[in-house]
Parts: C-alpha cells; sequence; structure tokens
C-alpha cells in the first residue's frame, strides 16, 4: 500500500491504537508519544482503556457507571462491593480470572460501555487521538482507529521480569498473557485486517532494552509530515 495522506483519513483527525502485551511498556510510549506530539504543537489526545475500565468500576458519580456496578454486584455477589461504593478491583479480578464462565458474564456487562465511551471520545476530539488497549485486537476495536496500529513488543521472559513481584499473583499473570497472545499473532492480525480494508498503518516498537526516544521522534516525524507507510519497524 502507498503512503496515505493524513487528510484522507478524516479532516483534522488521526486515530492511532496502542496494544502490546502486558509488562511491555505501553503506558510508557503512549505518554512518551503524547508528550512529544504536543511539544511539537500537534493537538494530540489519550484514552488508556485499563483506566477507564478502573473508572467504570468505582465511579460512583456516574449513573451509566453505578448501573455497571449494580449489574456485576447482581452477577458476582456482594463480595465485590465496596462499602464506600464501587468494586473491589481486586476481589473481582481474582474471580473472574479464575474461570473463564465468570469472565464471559464480566466481559458481557462492561464491554458495551467501554466500547461506547470509546466511540465518543473517538468521535469527539481533533487531532491526534491515541487509544491504548492491551485488547484491542482481540476486541476487534481496530476498525475504531481506522486500522491504525503502534504495537509495543518485548520477549516473554523481560515480561515476567518486569511484572514479578508486582500486584498481581503468578497465576492470574500468566491467564492474562494468554489471554492477549503473542506478539506475533497480534502483529499478523492486524496485517490481515489492513489488508482487508486496504488501510491503515502499522508501527511496532520493540521495548526489550527500554524506550529509545527517536522512536517516539520518527512516529511524530511520520504523523506530522501526514505521510504514513503501510507498516513502521522500529526495534530497540
Amino acid at each position: 500500500m502507498k503512503g496515505s495522506r493524513l487528510c484522507e483519513y478524516d479532516s483534522g483527525v488521526f486515530r492511532l491504537g496502542i496494544s502490546g502485551g502486558i509488562g511491555c511498556g505501553k503506558s510508557t510510549v503512549a505518554q512518551s508519544l503524547l508528550a512529544a506530539l504536543q511539544q511539537n504543537s500537534i493537538e494530540a489526545h489519550y484514552l488508556d482503556l485499563d483506566s477507564l475500565r478502573k473508572q467504570i468500576l468505582e465511579d460512583i458519580s456516574s449513573s451509566s457507571f453505578r448501573s455497571v456496578q449494580d449489574q456485576l454486584i447482581e452477577i458476582f455477589g456482594s463480595e465485590i462491593a465496596l462499602a464506600t461504593g464501587g468494586i473491589n478491583r481486586r476481589i473481582l479480578s481474582d474471580i473472574v480470572f479464575a474461570d473463564s464462565e465468570a469472565l464471559a458474564l464480566f466481559e458481557a456487562v462492561i464491554d458495551p460501555v467501554i466500547h461506547n465511551e470509546c466511540t465518543k471520545y473517538l468521535d469527539s476530539e481533533k487531532g491526534v487521538l491515541l487509544l491504548e488497549s492491551a485488547l484491542l485486537v482481540e476486541k476487534r476495536m481496530v476498525p475504531l482507529v481506522d486500522y491504525n496500529v503502534l504495537l509495543i513488543e518485548c520477549s516473554t521472559a523481560e515480561q515476567i521480569k518486569r511484572l514479578r513481584g508486582g500486584d498481581l499473583p503468578e497465576w492470574q499473570l500468566t491467564k492474562r498473557m494468554k489471554l492477549q497472545g503473542s506478539d506475533a499473532e497480534r502483529r499478523d492480525k492486524v496485517l490481515s485486517l489492513q489488508r482487508e480494508a486496504s488501510i491503515g498503518t502499522l508501527f511496532s516498537i520493540s521495548t526489550e532494552r527500554g524506550l529509545a526516544q527517536e522512536h517516539i521522534l520518527e512516529i511524530v516525524g511520520s504523523i506530522s509530515s501526514g505521510l504514513l507507510s503501510k507498516e513502521t519497524l522500529l526495534y530497540g
């Protein structure tokens, strides 16, 4: 596919999904890219779906989020409810990641709300719109970002090294990594989707040896020039 001008997507808007396995450094890359875009006088916005999911489970001021919380309490019991309102995410995680049926029930409740919030964000802002999600591909959200994806990659050994000793128990870490799939699987699926749609740009950054700032600047340069190639691989 030849280079695609920024204006060929939507006037004044470039949507970019950021994805990768747990512990690969998605948020670090996303924050660095957001800062670099803004420093280059490019309007940019950022939505992290992990943070959005946390807000949906904890924010008791939103009626739509409270409705999700009430449904989850009805399904999984009062043990997941916090005395101050909202959901105890640690207890809920222990339940849903231990049982595939429980996980499916949880996702059936929360995924439509997440999708709705993403759509509102992507349709209401201008400039470069960054959307971070570990399950961008698995949740079929690639079309929402016009098939433009930045994949953050590192080895499984490096993921485990970074996450060991953190908040997640070992069994839950292993389960999450399995659900997210491998870097190769994620890349192949994105490329397949892009071929089918005949649109989209794939960036890829390896954070195996940390994040090299020149890779961020190269992406900023590609976006600011408005000329995007089919695939840009940036290895640290």
